[in-house]
């Protein structure tokens, strides 16, 4: 739940800072998760690893969408928290 609560962060950062390309904040997000899974999950190095380009390219789509939809706020908000915890929602389906 708090990498939930981070990627939130991250996203609203990136946007309110607008400094960057979004696949530089999703490569900042995605070694943040490679940190937090060496940290505190115990998962071979291979899983870590995939993990990261997962985490990279669903955050990159995610960052990029919502630059996308920075004109419309109730699809920003829609997209900001719906993108946020759909992955978690799949999780435990």
């Amino acid at each position: 739940m708090i990498e939930v609560l981070i990627l939130l962060a991250f996203a609203k950062i990136q946007e309110a800072v607008n400094a960057g390309k979004a696949w530089q904040w999703a490569a900042a997000y995605s070694v943040f998760s490679v940190l937090w899974n060496l940290l505190f999950n115990q998962m071979p190095w291979l899983h870590i690893a995939l993990l990261a380009l997962v985490v990279f390219v669903y955050v990159w789509g995610y960052f990029a969408l919502l630059r996308r939809l920075s004109d419309s706020i109730a699809l920003w908000l829609l997209a900001y928290i719906g993108g946020a915890f759909a992955p978690l929602l799949l999780a435990f389906i």
